[in-house]
């Protein structure tokens, strides 16, 4: 296995069926984990609703004609501290599986990538290259712009907050979340590429989302990243 969809969800299977599609399409293996993080959905422990409240629709959407996917529907009995341990866990369970590489998607993201092209141009690649960026854009911005979503599966790989790309593998940072910042940190070694659009591009279909969540998802961002500031400013 080249290449493994790694996506993380929680109460939007709504959402779920197209992201499982459109990884189908591309003739890829999908992982799906579950769960809220706390720093999302601070009530989340309080209600007992870590966990998605409707597994039925869950199984339902991941059953997509083609689809060849892992559910990991639980794998603790409380909710994901943040969204970096969600992501740990996620990568972790990908890694055993064993794939080349990961990529990493929300249920409200949609691959657009033909079947075999992302998987040949990653067999390209230097052993030297860590991490991929790809475009990913929205309907109402169609110019994108570039994430680290794709990872060469490595046993300790692994997220760290505030920010949900501060990725590692041991203690040594392995992905930058732009390009800028991966030419200063990485200039003697060849450790990232990006991925060109006619290869593979990731829609992000967040107008899809219903109004109370994408309010949700704007106060978490804006947690998070007053929490970036306050680390920074302690650096």
């Amino acid at each position: 296995m080249r290449l493994l969809a790694c996506v993380s969800g929680w109460n939007d299977v709504d959402l779920l069926r197209g992201c499982v599609e459109s990884v189908a399409a591309a003739g890829l293996p999908l992982l799906y984990l579950d769960g809220a993080y706390e720093t999302y959905a601070p009530d989340a422990a309080g209600t007992g609703r870590g966990w998605c409240t409707d597994h039925v629709a869950v199984v339902r959407a991941l059953d997509a004609p083609g689809a060849r996917v892992e559910h990991r529907p639980a794998l603790a009995d409380r909710p994901w501290a943040d969204e970096a341990e969600k992501r740990t866990a996620l990568v972790r369970e990908g890694v055993a599986l064993g794939p080349e590489w990961l990529l990493i998607l929300d249920t409200d993201e949609r691959l657009e990538s033909q079947p075999g092209d992302l998987e040949a141009y990653l067999g390209t690649l230097l052993p030297a290259t860590r991490w991929a960026y790809l475009n990913l854009y929205r309907p109402a911005q169609p110019s994108g712009y570039l994430l680290p979503r794709l990872l060469r599966a490595t046993p300790g790989l692994r997220f760290a907050p505030p920010l949900d790309y501060q990725v590692y593998e041991g203690e040594e940072r392995i992905a930058q979340l732009t390009p800028a910042e991966a030419c200063r940190a990485n200039r003697s070694a060849v450790r990232w590429t990006e991925v060109p659009q006619w290869v593979a591009r990731i829609r992000h279909d967040r107008h899809l989302r219903p109004v109370d969540r994408v309010r949700q998802t704007a106060e978490y961002i804006a947690r998070r990243r007053a929490a970036h500031r306050n680390l920074a400013g302690c650096a």
